[in-house]
């Protein structure tokens, strides 16, 4: 008789837009002595078949098109003999990714100001959700890590992260970020 599992996981639709390839990995611990071919479908198509080496870790690399954004299903099964498959994990590798970068200008006047600290300048960043973020984010190649579960975000820029003239902001995600507004504005302090 067929001995099958089943279960589900959910991709995030910037995971999949772009990912590279995803690494599927797993051990099978065998419960009887007799062993059979097992298979492994992925939202109902094939994407490996093998008979196990019990207690040995398998690894299988899968093309992006086997997965969806949103719900995905994956499933064991095997022709004979009785497994217990354990530790499944599907990792994605990413293609390289290049985040736009933004520039925004500070006058001679208003850099006079900054510098002598009657004007101030800051970032503002409202998300599409309060979700929990995790992002770097440059300021003229200065490196900043961020982790919040927030709408929004602010930073004030020191003085000393500031040029006269073209400012170069570029934000790098480490989880997925729906950013719906990006502001940089003058404050007096």
């Amino acid at each position: 008789s067929m001995q099958s599992s089943k279960s589900s996981f959910d991709i995030a639709s910037f995971e999949r837009n772009n990912v590279e390839k995803y690494m599927l990995s797993f051990y099978v611990d065998c419960a009887s002595t007799t062993t059979g071919k097992m298979s492994v479908e992925i939202n109902d198509r094939n994407v490996a078949e093998f008979v196990p080496d019990c207690g040995s870790p398998l690894a299988f690399d899968l093309a992006p098109s086997y997965f969806v954004s949103g719900e995905n299903d994956i499933a064991f099964s095997a022709d004979a003999g009785r497994y217990s498959i354990q530790q499944i994990k599907i990792v994605p590798s990413f293609k390289d990714i290049q985040y736009p970068t933004y520039y925004f200008n500070i006058k001679n006047e208003e850099f006079i100001k900054i510098i002598n600290e009657t004007l101030k300048a800051r970032m503002k960043i409202r998300f599409a959700d309060s979700s929990h973020k995790e992002f770097n984010f440059r300021i003229n190649n200065i490196i900043k890590r961020v982790d919040i579960s927030n709408f929004e975000y602010t930073y004030e820029f020191p003085k000393e992260d500031l040029l006269q003239g073209n400012n170069a902001l570029k934000i790098e995600p480490i989880n997925t970020l729906e950013i719906s507004e990006l502001k940089v504005e003058y404050f007096n302090p």
